[in-house]
């Protein structure tokens, strides 16, 4: 698993979206807020040039807890992972501007961007298409697969020139807020009193690299 203390998140280019888990993956591991355990949870993420952002996140659950069968529904009260991301603009009226991507084991997404919890924009069915956001469910565990377009990104920072040696914040997380089956975990530790994962102060520094392709 990627290295995750001291050191920014490696995002690998890769060549295609078909080369998405060849490279490093990461784990969500930070337990928050009085949880004590989570079904195991990892991840992969890529940028293709002139795409975007590959992403897939893999959860060792059986049975997983999906009420919820609409984008934009509270996805965040089934079993969960979350995706969430901020971009380096050179306009500083939408410096503060993070995306949030919530998805459970239906294939539904919650996506918005804004620059704090209350204040979000939601995304609008055609950006949500972009996504491509799809799960997949078996016995022993489920996935969901998302990519995030450049195209999208540059609607909402402006031009973003993403290359190799780009530097952005992003944190990655497993939730459910179903009190049954309540639970938070993140990739990048969150320093906070009551649960809240829109606090982009606590996201992972990432670079866009060339790296190595490992395989789990």
């Amino acid at each position: 698993m990627t290295e995750q203390w001291g050191k920014h998140m490696e995002v690998q280019m890769i060549e295609s979206k078909e080369l998405l888990e060849t490279v490093e993956p990461f784990e969500i591991r930070h337990l928050l807020w009085g949880t004590e355990r989570i079904p195991k949870t990892y991840g992969y993420i890529g940028f293709v040039k002139g795409e975007g952002f590959y992403l897939k996140l893999v959860c060792l659950e059986k049975n997983p807890l999906r009420i919820y069968k609409e984008d934009q529904d509270p996805v965040y009260k089934d079993s969960a992972v979350e995706a969430f991301f901020r971009f380096n603009s050179g306009d500083g009226a939408r410096q503060d501007i993070y995306l949030n991507f919530e998805m459970n084991a239906n294939g539904a997404i919650l996506a918005g961007y804004g620059k704090n919890k209350t204040e979000r924009t939601p995304f609008e069915a055609d950006m949500l298409q972009k996504l491509n956001c799809k799960a997949e469910v078996e016995e022993e565990q489920w996935n969901v697969s998302l990519m995030v377009p450049i195209e999208i990104l540059e609607c909402i920072y402006g031009e973003l020139y993403l290359k190799e040696g780009t530097k952005f914040n992003c944190n990655f997380y497993k939730i459910c807020e179903t009190k049954e089956n309540e639970h938070y975990a993140s990739y990048e530790y969150v320093k906070s009193k009551n649960p809240n994962f829109h606090l982009p102060e606590y996201f992972a520094e990432a670079v866009i690299t060339a790296g190595n392709k490992k395989k789990i």
